[in-house]
């Protein structure tokens, strides 16, 4: 007597319940209820069509057969022929069985469509179907329990220490021009550096030396020149991987000094200055660290030197209220 025949299509795996999974094709697949010799075998073949190519091979499909059978059916004379044939279709795993036996012809095709990822359920679920083809009183062992998952540590009653940020630094030199600081224009040569970066923000340190330039007044010819030291805590505006640009604030404190080049005394040879204002710095990278600067400074100078001859009522040279400078150099950075 012989059963019912099941339906031709399974419905869909759903994981990750593999175990339900596997019983829905236990019981969708056994396509007779009577049990085979086990004298008898099976041939099989095993076609990974488009998108399989990640599907188990057929030594792997073969070796979950006989791991379910306890046996290797494929060594016996073969009593059916089993063909098995898996493909990729819009998101979905399909695979369809077909069997044929010596005294049945082919049995219309049994579908499995499988939503995983991968194709690993599918290729079990189709191991047990070819198995319950072979021998329908086939049963899938249970799943291994699920591990209990271990307790956390406690976490340390000490403060973890928060990593220091990521520090950078550059060194730039170049020149350095101006108008204002000294009679006309003139040009110098600066040494700036950055000791200190952290995401937008920037602290930059310079050294300036401008040269004497020669002014002619009425009362004789005079040298002028100027030394003075700046700080610029700066913000990024735009930082990039090859150039960036940032604002920042100058404060600069400096010497100025003269030199007659007659015997005109002038009183006094030398006197400081002080300077604040605003800047916009450039930079853009040549090769590797090498990168080349452009800056412009518009400051005001609440101390102002003032060089007099003795004895005359107008100065020999006074610093502007607002003075202008700039610098355009090469630079290295550190990190």
């Amino acid at each position: 007597m012989r059963a019912a025949p099941v339906p031709s299509r399974v419905h869909p795996l759903r994981r990750p319940a593999l175990a339900s999974s596997l019983g829905l094709a236990a019981l969708l697949f056994a396509i007779r209820a009577e049990a085979i010799d086990e004298a008898s075998g099976a041939r099989l073949s095993w076609v990974r069509a488009d998108g399989a190519d990640t599907c188990p091979s057929i030594d792997e499909l073969t070796s979950q057969v006989v791991q379910l059978l306890g046996r290797d059916p494929f060594q016996a004379n073969p009593a059916q022929h089993i063909e098995a044939v898996a493909e990729r279709h819009h998101g979905q795993w399909r695979a369809r069985l077909y069997v044929r036996t010596s005294d049945h012809p082919i049995a219309p095709p049994r579908e499995i469509i499988d939503d995983a990822p991968d194709c690993s359920a599918l290729a079990t679920a189709v191991s047990l179907a070819i198995a319950l083809s072979i021998d329908p009183t086939v049963r899938p062992a249970p799943p291994p329990p699920s591990p209990t998952p271990a307790r956390p540590a406690p976490a340390p009653s000490f403060a973890l220490r928060e990593p220091r940020p990521a520090v950078s630094s550059t060194v730039a030199l170049g020149a350095f021009g101006q108008l204002g600081l000294l009679p006309g224009s003139s040009f110098g040569a600066e040494l700036s550096a950055e000791p200190w970066s952290q995401d937008r923000l920037h602290l930059r340190v310079g050294a300036i030396f401008l040269p004497e330039v020669r002014a002619d007044r009425p009362g004789g010819a005079f040298l002028f020149g100027a030394t003075a030291i700046s700080l610029s805590p700066c913000v990024h505006l735009f930082r990039g991987q090859v150039a960036s640009v940032a604002a920042c604030g100058t404060f600069v404190v400096g010497a100025a000094h003269a030199l007659a080049l007659d015997l005109t005394p002038v009183a006094p040879a030398q006197r400081a200055w002080f300077a604040l204002g605003a800047s916009a710095r450039a930079s853009l990278r040549v090769v590797g660290p090498l990168y080349a600067e452009a800056r412009l400074d518009v400051v005001a100078l609440p101390l102002r030197v003032q060089f007099n001859l003795q004895g005359a009522a107008d100065a020999v040279f006074e610093q502007s209220p607002v003075a202008l400078s700039g610098f355009l150099g090469l630079g290295l950075s550190f990190r």
